[in-house]
């Protein structure tokens, strides 16, 4: 399995493509701005796109995702975040948590629901590869002072992810830091993780 980066200076989102090579299948998370790119890098690789996965529905990762809509392509997303979205999918399939996506044989996809950023937030399991969106950064987690944010939520959702093997690579949806870190880094720096072991002096940290 391969992984190729599309980085838009426009928020500084990044959106990827995870692809098999030998079979050509592919599937993009949070295409957004960066559909027009990721499109030619499919035709170029003569690829075949299988499924859309959105993390979460605000606009910087899934504006212009109609875009996609002539590649057939399967989209999903949480139901809960529908209401964020400037433009909602006529059909989608909802997601949900511990399913798995089968792009191809040799990528499947779980989906982990981390809401707290929004109430429909995912993070994309593949092999070691952990694609969080907007719930975790290198250093920070996402913001939790938004419509349909949840601080206790997001305290929960990163509990949740911090049980992940330390080996875990994570690949977060901004370009924040690098964009790229580690479960086993993130336990031993990240402050919005398991350092503040008190609820109420999480939620005063992030907020």
């Amino acid at each position: 399995m391969k992984v190729e980066i599309f980085r838009n200076a426009r928020m500084d989102n990044l959106s990827y493509l995870i692809f098999d090579a030998e079979s050509g299948s592919c599937a993009v998370i949070d295409p957004s701005w960066s559909y027009r790119e990721i499109i030619s890098f499919i035709e170029k690789e003569e690829l075949s796109l299988k499924a859309v996965l959105l993390t979460h529905g605000h606009y910087d990762h899934c504006d212009m995702t109609d875009g996609l809509e002539k590649t057939q392509a399967d989209l999903y997303l949480g139901r809960e975040d529908i209401f964020l979205m400037p433009k909602p999918p006529k059909k989608y399939f909802p997601l949900k948590d511990g399913l798995e996506i089968s792009v191809c044989p040799k990528i499947r996809v779980k989906c982990i629901y981390t809401p707290g950023h929004s109430p429909g937030s995912y993070c994309f399991l593949c092999r070691d590869l952990l694609f969080t969106g907007d719930t975790l950064f290198p250093g920070c987690c996402g913001r939790v002072d938004l419509p349909g944010s949840d601080p206790k939520l997001m305290r929960h959702s990163l509990l949740k992810l911090s049980a992940l093997p330390p080996e875990t690579r994570i690949y977060s949806g901004h370009y924040y830091n690098g964009g790229q870190s580690s479960i086993e880094k993130e336990l031993k720096d990240n402050p919005c993780f398991l350092s503040i072991d008190n609820e109420d002096s999480f939620i005063n940290e992030i907020l």
